[in-house]
Parts: structure tokens; C-alpha cells; sequence
């Protein structure tokens, strides 16, 4: 068979294609040694960063890793974990890395990813992505939180901000009608070693929606409950705090008697009693080992393992009548920004002074731990 002048170019041309892509097949099979990434930043990786960090408003410095911002010297670098998945934790031998390097949301951590050992590059970080798109807090900011009285929702008012501390009022007290007492409230001293920030209040676990505003000022809210029952006090064992004890009672044999200025709750279970109770999701027996005329021995026993609660009163009394704080002085910022963060957030509001602003970042990779190597 004879091929024309077309048929024997395209022939050719084909020939020349199948050599040329099995050389490169070859080659790369062979011959080609990709470059090496142990320099190369990849997700997974432990990396030693040094870091300067400005406003973008106005080019301001307002950290550094460095201790000489201006050489560029001293300090000690961020320990960043290059992760996009914030539920993921560095290798056990790195847990001192983070993938939220200075609390931001997502940072410059992406920006790692593809740098070289030695590399800088400038980052420009968002709100968004730094910490967080809100307006920081001033006073005279109005927002809802359940963190001053659990688990009521309490609208409050900013009254003064300090670096150190903040002061909240109670704002719409008046709306109350009946209600149920608030279950703790923040104490009105934080001077000294606190062992819990809260003053527990005991009607809150009897009595539901049978609590009152009887006086407001500008200082204190005064509140009053008045029982609904005598009997059948709660529908299963009940923990509750008596002063600085405890407080127990029992859905057959606890009564309540009450006055002018006190309730009074006495239980009469029988010693050897055993109760089924739910906390939390988690199934509990209580266990009355002892009675006597004023006191009952109970244990709580989980899974096998019984511990002991101790000796608890089977009388115990408190206040009908409560004064609550209406003035919230002077939580300390620590404490604030743990229990109001959340609620703040809500409101569209933080504490944090970097809060709604644009971050420019001058990043410097020093090390590199290729812990994504590892298995």
C-alpha cells in the first residue's frame, strides 16, 4: 500500500509524539527527583515564626515576637501548628503549638503553607479571620447575658470600663412578674482568693416560678418567693446549696413549711433507701447509709464506685426574701471575658481591643518540623 505526502507527515508526526511523551514518561520515572519539601512549609507541620504585627489603620505596632522590633532581634518565636482544622492537636512531642498562633480565629496560619525556611512575607488579615468582625465595648453598650444570674437573661447596661475591669447594670428588672430565682449571681467582691465567682441561691432548685420583685433601686433588687407545695417538692433526688453545706431533698419524704422570712425544708427518708437519679446525662444512685434524729449519712454511687457525701441535715432553712445586685461592680476583665464572651458576641460586641480591626502581619519562617511526615 503507498501513502501520499500527507499520510507519511502525519505518520511522522505521530511517531515523533509517542517518542517524545515515553521519554518523558521515562524521565520523570527515572531520571526527574522532585524537590526536596523538607523547607517547605506543608498542613501538618510544626513551624518556629517570628512575627511583627501593625494596625492597618495607621500602621502602628501593637506586638512582636521580637524583643528589638526594629533589628529585628531577640524574643522568642510563635509556635504555630499549620492547621486548617482547629479540632485537630499537634503531635504529642509538639503540644506546645498552636493552630490559633496570638488567639486569632484563623490568622496567617493559611499564608504558611508554601513558605520556605528563611522566607518573610507580609499577610493582611481580616477581622474576620483575626478577631472577630465586632465593635468593642463602651460604655453605655446594652446587651443580654445569662452570665451575671444563670440562667436568667438579664439585659445589661455598660457603666464603666476600665483595662482592668467592668461595671454592668441590671436594666430591665421591671419586666419581671413571677419568676424563678435566678440559680447563682455574681458575688459583689472579688478581692482575695475566689474559689467560685457565684453566690448560689437555694429557692431556685424547690421552687419554679414563684419568685417576686418586691423593691427596686438603683443599687439592689429585692426579691421574695412564696412556695407552691408542701409536698412533692422535686421529682427526683435533689442537691442544693445550704449555706456553705449541703442541702438534700427527696421526692416522697421531703416537706416544706414557710413564714413571714423563712422556708423551711425537712426530709425523712428511711436509712437503706435507694434512689435512681439523672445529672447531666449521667444515671446516679443515691444511697441513705445512716439516719439519725438530725442528720442522714448518704453516699452516690456511678458506675461500681460509691463515694461518700457525708453528714447532711435533714432540717435545713433559708431566706424567703433575697437582695440581689441590680449593679454588677467591678468584674475583673479576666473574669469577664470568660463568662460575658459569648453573650457579648451575640450582641455584636467584645472585649478584645483588637476586636473589628484589620491586622497586617510580617511573617519569618526559622524552623520547619515536618510532623506531617509523620505516621
Amino acid at each position: 500500500m503507498k501513502l501520499d505526502r500527507t499520510g507519511v507527515i502525519a505518520l511522522a508526526a505521530l511517531l515523533v509524539v509517542v517518542v517524545v511523551a515515553s521519554g518523558v514518561f521515562l524521565y520523570f520515572k527515572y531520571v526527574y527527583v522532585p524537590p526536596s519539601t523538607e523547607d517547605l512549609v506543608e498542613e501538618g507541620d510544626c513551624v518556629d515564626v517570628n512575627y511583627i504585627g501593625r494596625y492597618a489603620s495607621n500602621n502602628t505596632v501593637f506586638g512582636s515576637s521580637y524583643s528589638d522590633v526594629e533589628n529585628k532581634t531577640g524574643g522568642s518565636p510563635l509556635k504555630v501548628f499549620v492547621s486548617l482544622d482547629k479540632d485537630l492537636f499537634p503531635p504529642m512531642n509538639y503540644s506546645s503549638y498552636s493552630s490559633s498562633p496570638l488567639g486569632m480565629i484563623e490568622g496567617f496560619v493559611p499564608d504558611l503553607i508554601g513558605m520556605r525556611k528563611g522566607e518573610t512575607k507580609t499577610v493582611v488579615v481580616p477581622p474576620d479571620k483575626a478577631y472577630g468582625d465586632y465593635s468593642k465595648l463602651s460604655v453605655g453598650d446594652v446587651f443580654v447575658t445569662n452570665a451575671t444570674a444563670p440562667p436568667i437573661n438579664q439585659t445589661v447596661q455598660v457603666v464603666n470600663l476600665t483595662e482592668n475591669s467592668i461595671s454592668l447594670k441590671w436594666m430591665d428588672v421591671e419586666n419581671l412578674s413571677l419568676f424563678t430565682m435566678p440559680q447563682a449571681v455574681l458575688i459583689q467582691n472579688f478581692s482575695g482568693f475566689i474559689l467560685s465567682p457565684y453566690e448560689y441561691l437555694p429557692p431556685y432548685y424547690v421552687f419554679k416560678n414563684c419568685s417576686q420583685v418586691v423593691n427596686v433601686t438603683d443599687e439592689n433588687v429585692t426579691v421574695l418567693t412564696t412556695p407552691d407545695k408542701t409536698v412533692n417538692l422535686v421529682d427526683q433526688v435533689t442537691l442544693f446549696p445550704d449555706g456553705k453545706s449541703l442541702g438534700l431533698i427527696f421526692p416522697d419524704v421531703s416537706t416544706a413549711f414557710w413564714n413571714e422570712t423563712t422556708i423551711t425544708i425537712t426530709s425523712t427518708p428511711v436509712e437503706g433507701s435507694i434512689y435512681n437519679v439523672s445529672f447531666m446525662g449521667v444515671n446516679l444512685t443515691v444511697i441513705v447509709d445512716n439516719v439519725t434524729d438530725s442528720q442522714m449519712n448518704v453516699s452516690i454511687e456511678f458506675q461500681g464506685q460509691s463515694s461518700p457525701i457525708g453528714l447532711i441535715n435533714k432540717t435545713v432553712s433559708f431566706n424567703r426574701t433575697y437582695v440581689l445586685p441590680r449593679v454588677y461592680k467591678d468584674i475583673p476583665m479576666y473574669l469577664a471575658t470568660s463568662i460575658l464572651g459569648r453573650s457579648l458576641e451575640d450582641s455584636g460586641y467584645s472585649l478584645n481591643k483588637f476586636a473589628g480591626e484589620t491586622l497586617i502581619f510580617e511573617i519569618s519562617v526559622e524552623n520547619i518540623y515536618k510532623t506531617s511526615h509523620e505516621s
